[in-house]
């Protein structure tokens, strides 16, 4: 068992060594000083997750190296917690080779990144991950707006493509020289369609008989009012893939009956990945109302070329999330990465 103590031990020794063998006597007193902050916020953050075994393992401890200099080049608290945070997600998914590499240069640019220049390859990272899932359309714009609002504050989005070059450098993106990213309401607003279905009107004379019609089919699907019209009724899912899913996981029916059921919320409520145009128009108009998501909006659209992140990349993006207390709101980015 490695206790913290046990662990703050091995930390010092590994950087102690690295910071003798890369800096001058004259400055490994500054460097161990700067080290150790990330040493205690590491030990501190791996203690309340369990994780202390980690450092008894070869592979981390020469990451744990490796970070003690990126630690003692920088007087920046954000990039100890970085550091903090890219070695804490190294012990929570275990040694994959694959990912070697790119956590090995997350630690080496740390303290080379400009920080407008993270925000802006973090918010490119969270749009690839997360995905409205609520049926609610109001609750879903201010849980997303305060999302983004966590992450960006007061700041501003760089502009123009400057970033990215700088970016790419640091080999954390590779620059599309030929496109941009498509389009925020090709991208994003499909994603919601069901929030824009035409759902069903209340005084319709056939209401009871679309209630009776899912019964026999064994679903009762989750109703809400409408949220774009008082007078009308909608399914309560933001996609209409949710529906399917929650159909395929009460496991009550067979795939042409799950296709049948879909297809009678289609003809009666709009749910498919069209929705109603004119109400698809109110969503766009009510996310550029917010503070902070229809401003992300506005940013993606304004950038002239895309970009593709390196692994390195999305692993200092998570870091920065974390630090940012993204991960607060969003419990498991692995599982909500519904991007297809």
């Amino acid at each position: 068992m490695v206790t913290p103590d046990d662990a703050r031990a091995i930390t010092d020794r590994q950087q102690a060594e690295a910071i003798r063998s890369a800096f001058t006597e004259e400055a490994q007193e500054v460097g161990g000083a700067r080290a150790k902050q990330l040493r205690d916020r590491l030990v501190n953050q791996l203690a309340e997750e369990g994780l202390l075994s980690v450092f008894r393992e070869p592979s981390f401890q020469a990451l744990l190296a490796r970070s003690a200099i990126g630690a003692a080049q920088t007087d920046e608290q954000t990039d100890y917690d970085l550091l903090a945070n890219i070695l804490a997600d190294r012990a929570r998914k275990g040694d994959e080779r694959r990912r070697r590499i790119g956590l090995d240069r997350a630690v080496e640019v740390v303290e080379k990144v400009e920080i407008s220049d993270l925000r802006a390859l973090t918010t490119i990272f969270v749009l690839t991950k997360v995905r409205a899932m609520g049926g609610s359309l109001v609750r879903s714009l201010e849980t997303h707006d305060a999302l983004y609002g966590s992450l960006l504050g007061d700041s501003d989005l760089p502009l123009g493509r400057g970033f990215m070059d700088r970016l790419d450098l640091l080999n954390l993106v590779r620059v599309n020289q030929i496109g941009g990213f498509r389009k925020f309401d090709d991208y994003w607003i499909p994603t919601v369609s069901g929030w824009y279905a035409s759902g069903i009107r209340k005084d319709d004379p056939m209401v009871d008989e679309v209630w009776t019609g899912f019964a026999r089919r064994g679903f009762k699907p989750l109703l809400s009012e409408h949220e774009l019209d008082a007078e009308r009724w909608r399914l309560a899912y933001a996609r209409p893939a949710y529906m399917r899913e929650a159909l395929v996981a009460a496991g009550k029916h067979t795939e042409s009956q799950v296709d049948g059921i879909m297809d009678y919320a289609s003809n009666w409520f709009g749910l498919n990945d069209s929705g109603d145009p004119v109400m698809r128009q109110q969503v766009v108009d009510r996310l550029d109302a917010t503070a902070t998501l229809g401003k992300v909006r506005r940013w993606l659209d304004s950038l002239p070329n895309g970009c593709f992140m390196t692994d390195a990349g999305v692993i200092l993006a998570r870091s920065y999330a974390e630090h940012r207390g993204l991960n607060k709101l969003v419990n498991n980015w692995e599982r909500i990465d519904l991007t297809a």
